[in-house]
């Protein structure tokens, strides 16, 4: 029992192989707080009871599982994995995702399946049609408008056209 302060001036090498499963248990029981002015290598898991504070950077090698993550600074992820189907990318989200302000997205969109929109869609291209594969805007299967239209050019129709009035 050392009862005041202790210096070593080598290295130490404790022999006891105790594991530890709390803080209360281990070959190494430290009841005040411990500062190590060099790196630190660990062979086993890291618990922490508390929060994890790290002024640097945190890299890890491997993968990594993250549940209940706040994160208040910009994130970047640096992987250029291209998206080719809704199981591949740089980031896949198995679950929901909700967005609360603006999103760009630099090259293609692809919606695999329905897709609701609550407010104006404005198509800033300004190509022209020349048929029914050109123009800002193709759509490959029928379309269903709920009210008025404006056409504010030319109307082309290439096949039989029908007109009924729903008006009773």
């Amino acid at each position: 029992i050392v009862k005041n302060n202790s210096q070593i001036n080598g290295y130490s090498i404790l022999y006891n192989t105790t594991n530890s499963s709390n803080t209360n248990s281990g070959a190494v029981i430290i009841y005040g707080g411990t500062a190590i002015k060099k790196n630190i290598h660990i062979g086993g898991n890291i618990n922490v009871d508390d929060n994890a504070i790290l002024y640097k950077n945190l890299t890890v090698n491997g993968n990594t599982i993250i549940n209940n993550t706040t994160i208040n600074g910009i994130t970047v992820l640096n992987n250029s994995t291209n998206s080719t189907n809704s199981d591949t990318g740089c980031l896949i989200i198995n679950g929901g995702t909700s967005i609360k302000k603006n999103m760009y997205i630099g090259k293609n969109l692809n919606v695999m399946n329905n897709t609701t929109i609550e407010g104006i869609v404005h198509i800033n291209n300004i190509n022209d049609t020349i048929n029914n594969n050109t123009g800002a805007l193709i759509i490959n299967g029928g379309v269903s408008i709920g009210k008025n239209t404006n056409i504010y050019g030319k109307l082309y129709v290439d096949n039989t056209s029908e007109a009924t009035s729903l008006d009773a």
